[in-house]
């Protein structure tokens, strides 16, 4: 075991000394690339590189071309101690060795789309109580301190480790999955298992008990190895092998119950250090014999046939046996056995109210049970687990009300209903799984109660209110695949309508991922920790309520996509200073931003006036605040209300930013003016000199709509007024206004991007097509008159007049090539200003 543990360090000490150097730094994440792709990196000088919520996009550019993010590198987020979620999109497929190692994730969702997770890569995160795989079937590697990820076919969400319930749709428990799991007390594995690998559950020290259901074929390598505290092993008929060591080193066996009528084919090795000669085997009715003859059966200390036929239920709990013999007990023999059992249909309230119940894990023997009635459980303040058997469809209303120990309920795939206030004051309820067979759950089923975090297959089409209210500590709710809408529920944790996973985070900065389409009637109503919020271009509606008394809500940005905002949707959000409204936003109902005190802003794009209510800003001080529009639309909304209410009504300059380099390409929608703007200028490539080589740059001032710009002046970002213009020039850069796809070459014609290459900033050939963002432009020269010209690069010369220079070499890499400032190309130096390799050279 130590060399084991040596091993993992080892790999991700070396996954750690190993992450290379990044590339590029955009929007805040590291980045290498290779071919067409890109890899999430660390920045690979200190740790704690990255903090907060980091959201990984499908793609970035870098250098006018696009990569697909497909990989998270090998310790990229490791040690980031401030990291508290990362959003993964669907276009990421493997994760590298100790990725997230020591990190402070809290919880994470998997998707679909990874197929690899290398070594350690959850090693040493201490605060990571949840993780979620969306639908797939692979297996992952084994991560240390209580956290695992298993093969799964469908979600999995494994809330911490004291007490870890399986979902049904898992049909693997994989290697090392659980391994080292120290804090693990009780482990329920469902009958969808077929088979535990190797070291499964290797070092798990507090297990006292396992149960091998019957699915289960076979048991892996050392998959029980050093579990010191298991006294009781029960393993099913359907177990056919055991492999080496699986029970080894399990020092406090005493009894070992093998169903299986033929012996299964075992390793002599499998309870290896195991002290047999002191524990007993109970194995079937006349099957002794044949356990007597095979080894390593044959070296326990006493080996007894359990009973054939309806064999008496060992009850753990001696109240609950006293109960069920009371209600039950029909022969009258002061015993209640299989048969007796199998014969109840309802528990009816015979437990309600009982406080001295610890346990009831007996529930699977009442195979006849199909419905937990109404207040079944209800008060049971001792009872700590539940697992529903698959016998049952429905669990009535209060069934389990106030169970304050109750701390994991299992809820198998043949209960399609929840009701009303089933778990309602659970306040120390922290794991719930929920079967994909169940179809609704009633209003506040799991209110005021201490769960974390939550999945709702996607077999749920009606949430009733309040299911959530209450749960203060409720950080992440998964709702799998679906279209429904879900009604609001109070402090801060709220389900909206979705096309397919969501996961919402927390209250403090929440994260909408794409696949949402709307946000439902009071979803985030009276989220009080709500501080920020991304809302995704694929939102289309914000419905009433939507986020109601927000209070620490300071700015709202309102998508492209968004066509409503529905009544009272940011209604008494008291801190929200700014808000930016889209111009695809068509109407704004009664009190959507009523009683906003602090609002001193507002960025309406929108060139036809919104269909406003005249309540829409109700109780909120527009006199003093400033309404910011599109170029030309002052008149509109002067004349429009409340639009009119707004104190001042300014236009909206156009931004442009430039880099560090100090030059980019730029197109607007608008026509712009750039004759008052301080420290940028604005040309265009009026024209290509074959014989010198160069490129004719015009300065411009007055510039119309889609006009393609070289932009060169102070790093940053620059306002622009707009105007109204006439002017047309014949100009060779070609503006885009939207993402465009650009080709090496078009027709007759060679296109050119603007990089930072070889010979430092200047128009660059394309190696393949790609997209070119929106508000960029790229030159377009005859093919016949650039024949062989690689590069253009742009110089200026002692006037600060810019000069292209045309690079005819067929290879960046080429050295020593020299030119005068006509951008004739020379043998040698000449005296005044050289260009050397792409740079000016003085020589006397």
């Amino acid at each position: 075991m130590k060399t084991k543990l040596f091993l993992l360090m080892a790999i991700v000490l070396f996954a750690c000394s190993t992450a290379k150097a990044y590339d590029a730094l955009i929007d805040g994440i590291y980045y290498n690339f290779n071919g067409d792709e890109a890899e999430v990196t660390d920045k690979n000088t200190s740790y704690n590189s990255y903090t907060g919520d980091v959201v990984i996009p499908e793609s970035v550019v870098y250098n006018a071309k696009t990569y697909s993010v497909t990989s998270i590198g090998s310790s990229a987020f490791s040690y980031c101690s401030a990291l508290t979620s990362v959003n993964i999109p669907k276009s990421v497929t493997s994760i590298g060795s100790g990725a997230f190692t020591g990190s402070g994730l809290t919880s994470i969702t998997i998707p679909n789309s990874i197929t690899s997770i290398k070594t350690g890569v959850f090693a040493d995160c201490t605060d990571l109580s949840s993780i979620n795989v969306e639908a797939g079937n692979t297996i992952y590697d084994s991560r240390n301190n209580c956290n695992a990820i298993i093969e799964t076919a469908t979600n999995v969400l494994i809330a911490g480790c004291k007490n870890t319930i399986i979902p049904n749709s898992v049909m693997s428990i994989g290697v090392a999955a659980f391994d080292r799991c120290s804090g693990l007390t009780t482990i329920s594995i469902p009958n969808s298992i077929i088979s535990i690998e190797d070291y499964a559950f290797e070092g798990c020290t507090e297990l006292t008990s396992i149960s091998i259901p019957n699915s289960v074929t076979s048991i892996g390598m050392s998959a029980f190895y050093y579990c010191t505290k298991i006294t009781t092993i029960f393993i099913s008929n359907s177990v056919a092998s055991i492999k080496d060591g699986a029970f080894c080193d399990c020092d406090s066996l005493t009894d070992v119950y093998c169903l299986a009528e033929n012996v299964p084919n075992t390793s002599n090795y499998a309870f290896d250090a195991t002290p047999l000669n002191s524990a007993t085997l109970h194995v079937p009715y006349g099957c002794k014999a044949a356990y007597e003859a095979a080894s390593p059966w044959n070296e326990f200390g006493t080996i007894v046939e359990m009973e054939p036929e309806n064999p008496i239920i060992s009850f753990a709990d001696a109240k609950v046996k006293a109960l069920c013999v009371a209600n039950w007990d029909t022969n009258n023999d002061g015993e209640l056995d299989e048969a007796e059992a199998a014969a109840v249909t309802d528990l009816g309230t015979v437990f309600k109210g009982n406080t001295e119940i610890t346990s009831f894990n007996e529930l699977q023997y009442f195979i006849g049970l199909t419905s937990i009635g109404d207040y079944a459980f209800q008060s049971c303040s001792s009872l700590t687990t539940v697992n529903i058997p698959n016998s049952v469809k429905s669990i009535g209303s209060s069934a389990f009300a106030v169970c304050y120990g109750l701390t994991s309920v299992n809820i198998g795939n043949s209960v399609t209903s929840i009701g009303n206030r089933a778990f309602s004051g659970c306040s120390a309820l922290t794991s719930v799984t929920i079967g994909n067979s169940v179809t609704s759950i009633g209003s506040s089923a799991f209110s005021d109660s201490g769960l974390t975090s939550i999945t709702i297959p996607n077999s749920v089409t009606s949430i009733k209110t309040g299911v959530f209210a209450d749960c203060t500590d409720l950080s992440s709710i998964n709702v799998e695949a679906g279209n429904t809408i879900y009604d609001s529920r109070n402090n801060c944790n709220a389900i909206i309508e979705t096309a397919t996973n969501v996961l919402i985070a927390g209250c403090k900065n929440t994260i909408i991922p794409n696949s949402v389409m709307s946000i439902g009637v009071a979803a985030f109503d009276r989220c009080s920790g709500l501080t920020t919020i991304s809302i995704p271009n694929s939102i289309i509606s914000i419905e009433d309520y939507a986020f109601e008394g927000c209070t620490e809500l300071t700015s709202i940005s309102i998508p492209n996509s968004v066509t409503s905002i529905g009544m009272s949707a940011f209604y008494y959000c008291t801190k929200i200073t700014t808000i930016f409204i889209s111009n695809s936003v068509a109407s704004i109902k009664d009190g959507a931003f009523c009683d906003c005190d602090s609002l001193t802003d507002v960025y309406c794009l929108a060139e036809n006036v919104p269909n406003t209510s005249n309540y829409a800003f109700d109780a909120t001080p527009l006199n003093s605040a400033t309404l910011h529009v599109p170029y030309g639309c002052k008149a509109a909304y002067e004349a429009a209300s409340p639009w009119n209410e707004f104190g001042k009504i300014v236009e909206i300059p156009i931004p442009i930013t430039i880099g560090e380099t100090g030059f980019a390409t730029f197109c607007s929608p608008h026509a712009l003016d750039f004759s008052e703007v301080e420290d940028i200028r604005a040309y265009i490539v009026s024209g290509f000199n074959q014989e010198t080589g160069t490129l004719v740059l015009t300065r411009v001032t007055e510039v119309p709509a889609g006009e393609g710009l070289y932009i060169a002046g102070t790093p940053g970002e620059h306002q622009i007024p707009q105007n109204q213009t006439s002017m047309f020039y014949a100009n060779l850069l070609k503006g885009v206004t939207e993402p465009t796809i650009i080709s090496p070459t078009d027709g007759n014609y060679t296109n050119y991007i603007l990089s930072n290459g070889s010979y430092g900033v200047g128009f660059y050939t394309l190696s393949q097509t790609g997209t070119l963002d929106a508000g960029k432009a790229y030159l377009q020269l005859p093919t016949a008159s650039v024949a062989g010209i690689k590069a253009l690069k742009i110089e200026f010369d002692e006037n600060d007049d810019p000069t292209g220079i045309a690079i005819t070499s067929t290879s960046y890499a080429e050295e020593n090539t020299i030119y005068n400032l006509a951008g004739q190309r020379v043998s040698k130096a000449q005296k005044g200003i050289n260009i050397v390799n792409g740079k000016k050279v003085f020589i006397k």
